[in-house]
């Protein structure tokens, strides 16, 4: 009850209704603060939100046609206002090529960008620049297609970033080397696969990891049912 929104695990399901995978929330209020500052850290269909306070502060922004979710978040988060997240999972959200994200890219980075500016100003003492931008650009969203050398020098604006997070925010050294530590794992892997794909071995890892995550989200989908 204090908390002015909580996010929820949601279920992507393909255009057949067919289960593809889990997508959990955030384990924590610290890590959804840090992810806050270069992702939406909830899960915005699956989430609840105390509507007299979100519609205290605005609402959501017109400006924004796509991220205008994050753009909230960001916002309330700038303010302090506390998150939280449940284990249950709240809702399936469909994925096809129509999808809106998946159609926008330009306008993406349009509102990407100024949302990040916003939070990494409201919520560091970093001095951010358009390159900084450019670059957390390439190592969030498009790291498929983002030179090797550049890969590197991403990480290391964004551990800079992290590294000058304000104290009122109230994230310890540990969670954010945690947090560090699982982003340059995750990347490594995807850079790894990027170079190898044609590797039989690693289309093997993919069709594995993906089969897997799949069978994990059934199981809490068939939970969540019976429950």
């Amino acid at each position: 009850p204090e908390c002015a929104v909580v996010t929820l695990p949601v279920v992507l399901i393909d255009p057949a209704g067919c289960v593809k995978k889990l997508q959990p929330a955030s384990c924590g209020a610290e890590e959804i603060y840090l992810r806050m500052i270069t992702h939406s850290p909830v899960n915005h269909g699956g989430c609840l939100m105390k509507r007299e306070l979100v519609l205290a502060e605005g609402g959501y922004d017109p400006d924004f046609r796509i991220a205008a979710d994050y753009g909230l978040w960001s916002r309330l988060i700038a303010k302090r206002f506390l998150f939280a997240a449940s284990d249950h999972v709240g809702m399936a959200v469909r994925m096809h090529e129509g999808s809106i994200s998946l159609n926008s890219r330009q306008r993406v980075r349009e509102e990407l960008g100024r949302i990040w500016r916003d939070n990494i100003s409201a919520l560091t003492d970093y001095s951010v620049s358009q390159g900084d931008i450019d670059l957390l650009w390439d190592l969030f969203q498009d790291l498929d297609h983002c030179p090797i050398d550049r890969v590197g020098k991403a990480e290391a604006v964004f551990e800079t970033i992290i590294r000058s997070r304000k104290v009122s925010l109230g994230c310890s050294d540990y969670i954010c080397a945690q947090y560090l530590r699982f982003m340059r794992q995750e990347n490594a892997l995807r850079v790894k696969f990027r170079l190898r794909k044609n590797h039989l071995f690693w289309q093997g890892v993919r069709t594995l990891a993906r089969l897997w995550l799949r069978v994990k989200a059934v199981i809490r989908v068939k939970a969540w049912v019976i429950d």
